[in-house]
């Protein structure tokens, strides 16, 4: 019978052909059960005709699993044996008493965290060296962008995008001229101007780059290698490619696909969007619609937040499981702590201090 360690990853493949969009036109889910719990979750396509569903258990012990597919003829069945976790793994990152966090077996969690927007678009010798640092330092949580983001100091193009191009776009990435990109600068009180004109036309927001989010994965395995929590920022406006221009339908498509990839790392966060206020015309309620579809496709729970520029969220949202700040006094932040927990009654994680 097969093994996997407690908090771990149990992953499942599958190769079919099917017609159509695989990314859109291939379900596949699997219902998990042991003695302690019940999940069903959702697969994805992973390119070359793969598909892959990954699962994490919480509880040792006997597992059974059922799969089922709209291209499979019968349901597959199987059983797993669930280990020990790994030493030093200690499960997701949970809110505990009110205003803070422990692991999910009860070990206490203080995060000290630090950001490091696109380390994972970097040069592999840069993103060697981030790594490096972290174990030198105190950091116990990165926050990171999956989508590459365009400001002062990341002007360099991405070696690979997180959708396909379409074949019949007329845009390259030599287009950019450095001194264009140079003028292109973030306007902290009015979002960033895209300066793809018409994204649609480049992107095809229905087909993923497996290769792109293959590379965000293992980074995140990284961090967790070095007990450091992965805090996602899934959305942000710091942009000049598009993917902040996206419909709501397209956003939650992508944050579908993104949670049926990273959730069963146990030490990923969601950060709903970096600087929410910043997008030019998104509203709450579409915030809430992403939100809606980031706790409906989460069978782990893991953390959710928002975080802000000049104003807050509103963080007594039910799906918010804590208060992810960046100051909006110009003398105060950690003086309006207390205020915050009042106001909110969750943990407060001051994510931009200045």
């Amino acid at each position: 019978m097969e093994q996997v360690e407690c908090y771990g990853v149990f992953e499942i493949t599958f190769h079919a052909r099917i017609s159509g969009n695989p990314f859109k036109h291939g379900h596949i889910a699997a219902t998990f059960k042991g003695d302690n719990e019940l999940k069903k979750v959702r697969g994805f396509y992973d390119g070359n005709d793969t598909f892959c569903i990954r699962f994490m258990p919480s509880f040792e012990g006997k597992y059974s699993y059922n799969i089922e597919a709209n291209f499979m003829v019968e349901n597959k069945q199987g059983e797993f044996w669930v280990v020990p976790p790994k030493s030093g793994v200690h499960g997701p990152v949970r809110t505990a008493n009110q205003f803070h966090f422990s692991y999910e077996d009860g070990t206490p969690y203080l995060p000290i965290g630090t950001t490091c927007y696109a380390w994972h678009l970097q040069a592999e010798e840069l993103q060697n060296t981030t790594l490096e640092t972290l174990v030198e330092s105190p950091f116990n949580k990165l926050r990171f962008c999956v989508f590459p983001k365009h400001y002062k100091y990341n002007l360099s193009e991405p070696s690979l995008y997180p959708y396909e191009r379409k074949k019949d776009a007329k845009w390259k990435p030599e287009d950019y001229s450095e001194e264009a990109l140079q003028q292109i600068t973030p306007n902290p009180l009015g979002g960033i101007p895209v300066m793809i004109e018409n994204p649609e036309k480049v992107w095809d927001y229905e087909r993923f780059c497996p290769e792109y989010f293959r590379h965000v994965e293992t980074c995140i395995k990284q961090l967790a290698e070095r007990k450091v929590q992965a805090d996602l920022i899934l959305l942000h406006p710091y942009d000049r490619w598009g993917y902040s221009n996206m419909s709501t339908e397209q956003e939650n498509f992508y944050l579908q696909y993104v949670i049926a990839r990273f959730g069963a790392f146990h030490n990923v966060w969601w950060a709903l969007a970096n600087e929410y206020d910043l997008f030019r015309t998104k509203t709450i309620r579409q915030w809430e619609e992403n939100a809606r579809v980031l706790v409906k496709e989460d069978p782990y729970c893991h953390l959710r937040s928002i975080h802000n520029c000049m104003k807050l969220y509103d963080f007594t949202r039910a799906w918010i499981t804590h208060c992810s700040i960046q100051r909006v006094d110009l003398y105060k932040t950690a003086e309006n702590t207390t205020k915050w927990r009042e106001r909110y009654g969750k943990p407060i994680v001051l994510d931009e201090i200045a």
